[in-house]
């Protein structure tokens, strides 16, 4: 007797967001190459742009910027908002 069960592949968006955004290229390759079990991708599916992950990369421009010429004088950082999903330890 043969049990036979089936389950839908998730969509490239869907494993781009749960691999914490990675690129779709890196996506592939892991397919490609079946580095993760259970990776099940629906190969029919786009490959969207990503919202968080362009604004993300967006750089500010401002024209009245001006050099700085010691240490400390300009400091970058980059902050990131609340998720709306908990994370395994519940924070």
């Amino acid at each position: 007797m043969h049990v036979f069960t089936t389950h839908d592949a998730l969509s490239w968006e869907i494993w781009h967001c749960r691999y914490g955004h990675v690129g779709y290229t890196g996506l592939q390759k892991l397919y490609d190459q079946n580095l993760v079990n259970g990776l099940e991708a629906d190969m029919w599916t786009p490959k969207p742009d990503c919202v968080a992950c362009v604004k993300g990369k967006l750089t500010p421009f401002n024209k009245s910027a001006t050099c700085t010429r010691k240490v400390g004088q300009l400091t970058h950082i980059d902050l990131w908002g609340k998720y709306n999903t908990t994370s395994l330890y519940g924070r």
